[in-house]
């Protein structure tokens, strides 16, 4: 080898050895971690989960599909990034930190030791895993304070049969932060639909919106009584329908909560309470605090026989349902010409019809009317469901739209049944084409005679009534100058006024926003003092709903607390924030109210905390 190509290889070999420390270097940088905040839980308590990337502020988001045994709901991701600036002999040294955290909410589904496996991230063409960890998960156990019982209205059906599936939750202590846990919602075997409760309550205080996994239920609160004690309960519905058939108890549900345990002696602040723990105090001012804490509460299993359906007598249109339904129609008009628009209303009824599909239209293609390939999916009407679709008569002399038949499987008698339309009298007439004299009202057709053509020109030879037309010319009256000339101009203001409207009125959520403290205060006025804990927390989180462009029915101190501490609100406005909610939460569901002079202070100290809002959240 020459002395230039060893130089030559040389240096490639420099270069090379400088470009893989340079990848070392970089992928050294990059931090990945996954973590939890309790790793002793009961099944179906709701834990934090976060993957936190370190040297990274826009990392693409994680595939944790190979996370088992949990429910896992993704809660947004967030960076987490910092500056820092010191002085050193008079220089100035900025540091940056960049960071990014995925928020998960994880719910254990058995119980056991739990391994949240290595999850990997691809950053710029590096692969970063976490460390595989585990977590310990308790098996629920009842306590004489609180019970969760489930009831289907049926311990035997037909598989596709809708059920009720009834869920009572006993509660005989003050609770708050309480979160039920359906597996039923994951289970393959059913499908559930959010089902509104058979008796609505007299007062709406009474009646909440519950979200549970991707859907909102409503749930009542009354009383009632249980192994010979008195609880408040909290009570909802759902509509269970089996896919298989067989015999099974239906998955295990729970409710965890943090119920009250005690009170504590809270120090004062001014001997610094905040020094060991900032979130120590409480704007309400009393000298003892209640303590909270965690129970999950598991419910009975009910057993369920799912049979098959027979196959005898068993029709070839057969719909899939269960149960007695009816079918009726209506049409109109009932009066067209051949390739007029009809409107045929179709309803359904019957015990459950939100998956009800449109009925088949096979039947009035065939007696002579065109039926469009594809129907509207239906709306849902009480008991009913609603298919709209617009039809046509290919042909005259039809006398009638036939009978729609609906055939389905009645549980109650065993065997295959069919309910049937009526059928609607309508008339068809056959096309005819209008012409102007029919529309002039004409009796008699009038002909012009052939023009004739000479070396001089045309010689009108017209005759008739026609030709005694005035040949007097046009006079445009002043007022029609006027109006033309001013139209443009006028038309160009008008559209530059709607213009600047639109404009002002285009970010409605921001308007809201800024009127979201007005309407906090005058909500407080309103109340007067009359209020307790639970109509100051519902217009907190109004107001917070409307600055942080989030619904305010369901929302909680969890939702919102990443948006606050990203705009830099401090621990003790948190804190307070927190202890607003969370009482509120407990006097709904378990009564009780605050002195008229402690409900005083809450109410100014509300005021103090929407005002310190303003000025992180902008106005």
């Amino acid at each position: 080898m020459k002395t230039a190509d060893k130089i030559y290889f040389f240096l490639m070999l420099i270069c090379l050895g400088l470009y893989v420390s340079a990848g070392k270097s970089f992928a050294a940088d990059i931090q990945v971690q996954a973590a939890v905040d309790n790793q002793d839980v009961f099944v179906g308590e709701s834990i934090n989960f976060q993957i936190q990337v370190q040297g990274h502020d826009s990392p693409p988001e994680p595939d944790i599909s190979q996370i088992k045994n949990f429910r896992v709901q993704f809660r947004g991701g967030q960076q987490n990034s910092s500056t820092s600036i010191s002085y050193v002999n008079g220089k100035m040294h900025k540091v940056t930190n960049r960071a990014y955290i995925f928020n998960y909410i994880v719910t254990p589904l058995k119980a056991g030791q739990l391994t949240f496996p290595a999850i990997a991230l691809n950053i710029d063409g590096h692969t970063y895993q976490t460390r595989p960890f585990t977590i310990t998960a308790r098996k629920p156990v009842e306590s004489e304070n609180f019970k969760l019982r489930q009831q289907l209205s049926k311990d035997h059906c037909y598989r596709g049969e809708p059920l009720i599936l009834t869920t009572t939750w006993y509660i005989g202590k003050d609770v708050k932060n309480f979160e039920f846990n359906l597996p039923l919602l994951d289970d393959p075997r059913f499908t559930v639909y959010s089902r509104q409760p058979d008796k609505l309550p007299v007062s709406r205080d009474d009646q909440f919106e519950i979200p549970i996994g991707s859907q909102k239920y409503t749930a009542i609160r009354g009383t009632g009584t249980l192994d010979g004690k008195s609880f408040t309960t909290l009570t909802l519905q759902q509509t269970v329908i089996p896919r298989r058939s067989g015999n099974f108890s239906l998955p295990q549900a729970t409710v965890s909560c943090k119920a009250l345990s005690g009170y504590s002696r809270r120090r004062s602040r001014g001997f610094g309470a905040f020094e060991d723990d900032p979130f120590a105090g409480s704007f309400f001012g009393n000298s003892n605090r209640r303590v909270y804490r965690t129970e999950v509460v598991p419910a009975n299993e009910p057993l369920l026989k799912v049979m098959p359906l027979p196959e005898a007598g068993k029709p070839d249109n057969f719909s899939g349902l269960i149960g007695s339904y009816k079918i009726s129609t209506q049409a109109t008009p009932t009066e067209v010409n051949v390739g007029d628009p009809i409107t045929l209303t179709i309803k359904v009824s019957g015990p459950f019809v939100d998956n009800v599909k449109p009925p088949s239209l096979a039947g009035l293609a065939a007696s002579g009317f065109k039926v469009p390939e594809e129907m509207a999916s239906g709306t849902l009407d009480g008991g009913n469901k609603i298919f709209t679709q617009t039809i046509r008569a290919r042909k005259k002399n039809i006398k009638e739209i036939p009978a729609i038949n609906l055939s389905f499987f009645n549980s109650a008698t065993g065997s295959y049944e069919t309910s049937s339309s009526r059928p609607i009298a309508i008339s068809v007439h056959p096309t005819r084409i209008i012409t102007a004299l029919d529309a002039e009202g004409a009796a008699e057709k009038r002909v012009k005679k052939q023009l004739k053509s000479t070396t001089g020109g045309i010689n009108f030879n017209y005759d008739g009534a026609e030709v005694l037309s005035n040949q007097e010319q046009a006079k445009i009256s002043p007022d029609l100058i006027i109006l033309i000339l001013a139209g443009p101009p006028g038309c160009f203001l008008l559209l530059l006024g709607l213009t600047l409207l639109q404009r002002r009125n285009r970010d409605p959520e921001k308007a809201m926003a800024k009127k979201a403290a007005a309407e906090f205060n005058r909500e407080l006025d309103r109340l007067g003092g009359k209020g307790g804990p639970a109509e100051l927390a519902q217009a907190l989180k109004i107001y917070l709903g409307l600055k942080l462009s989030r619904p305010s029915a369901a929302l909680t101190f969890l939702d919102i607390k990443p948006r606050l501490q990203s705009a830099n609100v401090s621990r003790e406005i948190l804190e307070d924030l927190r202890l607003i909610l969370e009482q509120g939460e407990a006097a709904q569901f378990a009564g009780g109210t605050e002195h008229p002079e402690t409900m005083k202070e809450s109410l100014e100290r509300a005021r103090q905390l929407v005002a310190e809002l303003e000025k992180r959240l902008g106005k």
